[in-house]
């Protein structure tokens, strides 16, 4: 017989994830990307994270660094950055 695969779906909204990434930069001013992603987290949740810090480079002022092509990448908070994430403003 064939091996049975389960699928197992991530319904986190991605604001959950904007917000928790949001909070730890406000709080610890620079984070690497690469602490956002935890050992043995789901595919569907590496991908949340991901888009979330997307979504927050893109509209909410967070700022990625990254000194040499191999250097970590450095999450920061831009001029634009406000210590209040706004739900209202985030398109789920």
């Amino acid at each position: 017989p064939a091996p049975t695969a389960q699928v197992i779906y991530d319904e986190t909204p991605i604001h959950v994830y904007m917000n928790q990434i949001h909070d730890k930069v406000r709080v610890e001013r620079r984070v690497e990307l690469q602490a956002l992603f935890e050992p043995g987290q789901h595919k569907s949740a590496l991908v949340g994270m991901f888009l979330a810090t997307l979504e927050l480079t893109r509209h909410h002022g967070l700022l990625a660094q990254q000194s040499g092509s191999d250097g970590p990448m450095w999450l920061t908070p831009g001029p634009d950055f406000r210590d209040e994430l706004e739900i209202a403003e985030i398109e789920n």
